[in-house]
Order: structure tokens, then C-alpha cells, then sequence
């Protein structure tokens, strides 16, 4: 949540590796119970989609993307 005054911009300039490497490691666990309770992967898989393309970057995300991410073949 951002501090009253903050801006998104302000509060992305403080995120440090580590915080991604939590986030990446907490989604996977999503990933992994959200399995175990039978969910679908691909239902995860666009979750995770809709919110990575809420991020500012160059290019977005595709569904691809994101499984490459669960399998490890993209290394952060």
C-alpha cells in the first residue's frame, strides 16, 4: 500500500532485488497450493498475467512468459 503522498513511480524506486525475489518465491507457493487444491494451472497462469502486465514495463507479458517463469527456464 503506498503512503499517503507517495506516488507508483516514487514507491517502484524503492524495490529491491530482494523484494522480487519474495514476491517471485510467493507467487510460485500460490502456484504449487493453488495446484494442490486442484485448481487450474492455467486459471493461475492468467492471474499472475493480469497482474504482471499491470507493471510499467517494455514489453508485456504473454502467457508464455509466465510459464516460462513456473518452469525456471527464465532465471531473474
Amino acid at each position: 500500500m503506498l503512503d499517503e503522498g507517495t506516488t507508483v513511480v516514487e514507491a517502484l524506486r524503492t524495490v529491491t532485488i530482494k523484494d522480487v525475489v519474495y514476491w517471485t518465491a510467493t507467487a510460485w507457493d500460490d502456484v504449487k497450493n493453488s495446484e494442490s487444491r486442484g485448481q487450474n494451472l492455467e486459471n493461475v497462469v492468467n492471474e499472475h498475467l493480469e497482474l504482471a502486465n499491470q507493471l510499467p514495463v517494455v514489453e508485456p507479458v504473454n502467457n508464455k512468459d509466465i510459464h516460462k517463469w513456473f518452469d525456471g527456464e527464465i532465471q531473474f
